[in-house]
């Protein structure tokens, strides 16, 4: 889900040539405020724009913030998903268990 999200606010993108000798070529995508990237040719400029956007959805999705939905496609907070346990064993018996295999070899 993730992978297409990414994808399709890639479509969004706009590019232009900006008066930088470095850097001289720019790219956003309009509809997420502060994703933008820079670079010496176009290949380059998309490529930051799409590592910038990738850590602007992560970022954006630890923090528990509103991701704008992109053709249709959504991302929730980690905070609104239900979590469901793979078992009933919880982490303190799970580390019990580990440590008394490794003393019970102990001489």
């Amino acid at each position: 889900m993730l992978r297409a999200y990414i994808q399709q606010a890639m479509d969004h993108a706009h590019y232009e040539i900006i008066d930088q000798d470095e850097s001289p070529y720019y790219g956003e995508i309009p509809e997420l405020r502060g994703v933008i990237g820079v670079g010496r040719t176009l290949e380059e400029c998309r490529e930051n724009l799409e590592d910038a956007l990738d850590e602007w959805v992560t970022l954006g999705l630890q923090l528990n913030h509103e991701i704008p939905k992109t053709n249709g496609i959504s991302l929730e907070p980690l905070s609104s998903r239900t979590v469901m346990p793979l078992h009933s064993t919880s982490f303190s018996d799970l580390i019990g268990s580990v440590h008394s295999e490794k003393t019970s070899d102990c001489p």
